[in-house]
């Protein structure tokens, strides 16, 4: 893990427009950049009066979402057309989600020389970074409202019908799915041990090193006994889509018992993999949300949301304890080595900050204690 080298772009916005112009004949302007780990993300509106590309049959009004993929994940173009089919398969399904754009050659998406951000290196290095452009869809992400046990709920019930909906996905290449691992799926934890030791203070480390030895041990080397299948694999609270209804400026008690999931976005982190990790994972953001409903009770709510319309079974249950407090060290760890490595990008910390208290209340915790409350809105118990 540790070789594996920051690769973002360094795009300046200035130059969006007319890479969009080039690749899909839409002239536009940025208006602004999103925050994220290793790749770029534009926000662009198509200008007034731009005449009709003619691979499109219509101009999205609500504006377009660039994406400008990193080096290391642009290297197998396959994978990266399996994870926009997904999307697509998602959307037949009925779920709102970014629909890709068509290009002037008519593909999802197309392989360009651009340069990196390589903070150790002073020459200009180019490598080819694949770019591709996604309809925007309106809505605050989570991570901008308080929870609600409602909203909770919602989200659980969402990822399960979400994995139910993928089970009949397909792709041309088989083996792309297969392939569909990166730093972020809860498989690679193991690989954490090579950057443990970014996390400076050492109670910290000592436990994160206990959670991805108990994790491999109890979880990843038995994954025949869990039940698998193709997740969404990062249902965290900026890719999920809230409605708030009626709208302020100021959130209150009243407008929050209004708000409502209504999309999910980026299937970069698709992989086939445990469903208990699709629900891990989901757990520990709303956990992490500052307001709203306390950790464990988000926690309980979103597993009840996902049992009412997914099965796992009382050994999956009984592991989510550790499945959480591994997806907690995976996210402290990689966000701590990604800001060693990009020290200008404060964004990849965002959750990391808030993830020791929850980690270190969590994992010193009774394991029965825990699973009471993590069921206890589950209707049948475990």
């Amino acid at each position: 893990m540790e070789n594996k080298v920051p690769t973002r772009p360094r795009l300046l916005v200035d130059d969006v427009p007319s890479l969009i112009s080039e690749v899909y004949g839409l002239k536009v302007d940025v208006v602004k950049e999103m925050d994220s780990y290793d790749d770029r993300i534009f926000i662009v509106h198509a200008l007034p009066g731009s005449s009709l590309p003619p691979q499109l049959s219509s101009i999205c009004s609500s504006g377009y979402t660039f994406k400008v993929i990193n080096a290391i994940d642009s290297l197998d173009e396959n994978i990266i057309d399996a994870k926009t089919r997904i999307t697509l398969h998602a959307r037949m399904k009925g779920f709102p989600t970014p629909c890709p754009v068509l290009n002037l050659d008519r593909e999802y998406q197309k392989l360009l020389n651009l340069l990196l951000n390589l903070s150790f290196v002073s020459e200009n290095v180019t490598e080819k970074c694949v770019v591709r452009l996604f309809e925007f869809i309106a809505g605050t992400t989570l991570e901008k409202v308080p929870l609600t046990p409602t909203l909770c709920e919602e989200i659980g019930e969402f990822a399960a019908r979400l994995d139910i909906a993928l089970e009949t996905f397909s792709h041309s290449d088989e083996s792309a799915l297969l392939k569909m691992v990166n730093k972020w799926n809860m498989s690679e934890i193991p690989r954490l041990r090579d950057v443990v030791h970014v996390i400076a203070d050492e109670e910290q480390r000592s436990v994160v090193t206990e959670v991805i030895t108990s994790f491999e041990q109890n979880v990843l080397t038995r994954q025949e006994e869990y039940t698998k299948g193709l997740i969404h694999g990062d249902f965290n609270d900026g890719n999920i889509l809230v409605s708030e209804t009626p709208t302020s400026a100021t959130l209150n008690a009243d407008v929050c018992k209004n708000t409502h999931l209504v999309g999910i976005i980026d299937f970069g982190d698709s992989t086939v993999s445990l469903y208990i990790f699709e629900v891990a994972i989901a757990i520990i953001y709303a956990m992490l949300n500052r307001n709203g409903v306390p950790p464990m009770e988000a926690g309980a709510r979103i597993l009840a949301g996902y049992l009412r319309h997914k099965t796992l079974s009382q050994m999956e249950i009984r592991h989510l304890k550790l499945c959480i407090c591994a997806r907690f060290a995976q996210s402290y760890t990689m966000s701590y080595h990604a800001l060693s490595l990009n020290p200008e990008n404060r964004y990849v910390i965002n959750h990391a900050q808030r993830i020791w208290p929850q980690l270190s209340v969590m994992w010193r915790g009774s394991d029965e204690e825990i699973l009471q409350q993590l069921t206890k809105y589950c209707n049948n118990g475990v």
